[in-house]
């Protein structure tokens, strides 16, 4: 559990972008003058994290490397989303810079948009998953992904959870995240909500399928895929809480809150410098405080 929240508190832990071969090609961003994040360092009272971002000449992603014993000496993690004629095609990881151990996480599958319409598990990651469909809006943010158990064609027979998203001013401001069983849906379920700064969200470059499948693997909590959501915003998040509610027989709905607030120093020009921000299990908890540094580069 250790390992998976300080993972989470990376904001782009695991995630790259490369090419393999001759014939893949990734897409290139109109990056003039953009400013591009190098490095995070991430740090508690007991763990440290360093985690390293390399790009192509054209500024695109060429590797995201995580360093979960604190420095470059320590055992690398590198994980790739693979494109092939600029649509993404998997999501890889491996232990190697150059990718060449790399082994598949994901198969992703796009519609003639580019836009990632269905993503198959290639390993176990949860047992109950084995494929997603992906929704959009017509301007290009994902607004609701249908988990099912089985694979084939969407049958609602065969979902297992359904989460929508809902967009404010280029930034996610909701997840409500659904149980389903047998084509019922369950009283149990998610509403995280989202707040954010007027800054400029450094992470803005990353995919936004990236940012949905970075850590889908250690499910809905806050030290898993939910803070990955907000990074496809324009924004950075400043309060990330998570409602779990359930229906208990006499007593009605209840919630219990999982929480992250953040705070930030800027530099000049409007990107974070460091990020403090403490994560509270529920309501009352003891936070656990983690404290993050950003480099950069101009192009």
């Amino acid at each position: 559990m250790r390992k998976k929240i300080m993972i989470a508190a990376c904001a782009l832990s695991m995630i790259a972008v490369s090419c393999t071969n001759d014939n893949e090609t990734t897409p290139t961003p109109d990056s003039t003058g953009t400013k591009f994040l190098t490095s995070i360092s991430d740090s508690t009272m007991v763990t440290n994290v360093y985690s390293a971002i390399a790009y192509h000449p054209d500024m695109s992603f060429k590797s995201y490397t995580d360093y979960p014993e604190g420095s470059k000496t320590g055992k690398a993690l590198v994980t790739t989303l693979q494109y092939t004629n600029s649509k993404p095609v998997a999501i890889l990881t491996g232990v190697r810079t150059d990718g060449t151990d790399a082994t598949v996480l994901y198969e992703l599958q796009s519609n003639a948009a580019g836009q990632v319409v269905k993503v198959i598990p290639k390993k176990e990651l949860q047992s109950n998953m084995k494929y997603d469909s992906l929704f959009y809006d017509t301007k290009g943010y994902v607004t609701a992904i249908h988990h099912y158990g089985e694979n084939g064609i969407d049958n609602t027979a065969w979902l297992t959870g359904i989460e929508k998203f809902t967009w404010e001013n280029k930034n996610l401001v909701k997840v409500e995240e659904e149980f389903w069983q047998l084509g019922v849906k369950s009283a149990q379920y998610y509403v995280t909500t989202y707040t954010y700064d007027d800054k400029i969200n450094p992470h803005k470059t990353v995919p936004q399928i990236a940012c949905l499948y970075s850590q889908m693997e250690t499910g809905p909590y806050l030290n898993g895929k939910l803070p990955y959501y907000a990074y496809a915003s324009q924004n950075n998040p400043l309060v990330i809480a998570s409602v779990f509610y359930a229906f208990e027989p006499g007593t009605g709905i209840t919630g219990t809150t999982t929480k992250q607030a953040s705070t930030y120093t800027y530099t000049e020009d409007g990107y974070p410098a460091t990020c403090h921000y403490e994560l509270a299990h529920m309501e009352g908890a003891t936070p656990q405080i983690i404290k993050q540094k950003y480099s950069y580069s101009i192009k």
